[in-house]
């Protein structure tokens, strides 16, 4: 039986423990375009403990991306979107299968379908950053003269900068429980605030269509 690395395409020899991580640099971008030269379009790296497959031709792409698509709809999942199981039940990090086909289609036909858009054009045309929320909770999340609404703006960028920092979780799984860099910790603070303050939004939607007030 072959190993399973053997199933796997070229790529650069690593490390002990590090992998090719310090092969990658301050643009990893330009790292793995060179090293796609000297190896092959299709090729593998290893990120700490994390195999991963880098592609780098439009052909290859093609492959994986539309003539195979089904058999790598899976993604890594970073360690800072587990935070509160946001893993689980969002659109963009769930993995694929019946949970993730069912959340696309309520977005398909509750947000995304031409006759939601439509309705809605007035707002996409008036409100930017405020088209999501006014779409969905019929509120600007964004209004600069709104204290609550610049919380929440600020909760919900800090969130997401955390997440974008590169965390030694991701590619070493046991570092886990200790958080190193305190991601986790700072991801779980911003989202329960921006929970409690989402929360204030859905409760006056809620209230709103018990006394009957026809919402968009």
């Amino acid at each position: 039986m072959k190993k399973r690395s053997e199933y796997l395409p070229p790529g650069p020899p690593g490390w002990p423990i590090v992998g090719n991580l310090l092969q990658l640099g301050k643009n990893p971008n330009e790292s793995m375009w060179a090293l796609s030269q000297k190896y092959d379009p299709l090729m593998t790296l290893s990120l700490g403990m994390k195999t991963a497959v880098v592609v780098s031709s439009s052909e290859m792409a093609k492959e994986i991306f539309k003539t195979h698509d089904k058999s790598f709809a899976g993604r890594p999942v970073l360690e800072a979107v587990t935070v509160l199981s946001h893993h689980k039940s969002s659109i963009v990090f769930a993995q694929y299968g019946d949970y993730w086909r069912k959340l696309r289609r309520i977005a398909t036909t509750e947000l995304f379908s031409t006759s939601r858009l439509q309705a809605l054009q007035h707002l996409r045309r008036d409100q930017g950053l405020n088209l999501m929320s006014s779409a969905i909770f019929s509120k600007n999340f964004f209004d600069p003269n709104n204290p609550d609404s610049a919380e929440l703006r600020n909760t919900f960028t800090e969130s997401l900068r955390l997440a974008g920092i590169p965390n030694l979780a991701d590619f070493y799984p046991f570092l886990r429980f200790l958080d190193p860099q305190g991601v986790s910790r700072g991801v779980t603070v911003h989202n329960k605030r921006l929970h409690k303050l989402l929360d204030v939004f859905i409760q006056d939607r809620l209230a709103a269509r018990r006394r009957g007030v026809d919402l968009p």
